[in-house]
């Protein structure tokens, strides 16, 4: 609810998933690129509980700056049909998927960057 009426990305990783880890810099440049025109990345953890000081220690290694929720029993995976890490989606304002990627993204990829660019407009 707090992010109605708001583009998203939304990342679904876990810190011991190796390609996460390398697609969070590109993550950092969308945020980075496409704040100021309303969009919202959010970085999904499916961390389990207690893994909570793993993904703050992450957090604070690679500075993210985008917004982590925790769901540590992986209650969105399924509703979102996510099998392999990472996944990301882009929603538009209205909450619609435009776009899935089930394997990192790149900052420069042209679909995704269509999609965000569909999704802000």
């Amino acid at each position: 609810a707090a992010l109605r009426g708001r583009a998203v990305i939304l990342n679904v990783w876990a810190t011991w998933c190796a390609p996460c880890r390398e697609e969070m810099p590109a993550l950092a440049a969308l945020h980075a690129r496409y704040a100021a025109e309303g969009l919202a990345v959010v970085g999904l953890s499916i961390d389990e509980g207690a893994a909570l000081a793993e993904v703050r220690a992450f957090v604070a290694e690679f500075e993210i700056p985008f917004d982590i929720w925790m769901d540590p029993e992986a209650r969105l995976s399924p509703v979102l049909g996510v099998r392999s890490l990472p996944a990301t989606f882009v929603l538009d304002r209205e909450g619609r998927v435009l776009f899935r990627r089930d394997r990192p993204i790149t900052a420069d990829d042209p679909e995704l960057t269509r999609a965000l660019l569909r999704a802000l407009g």
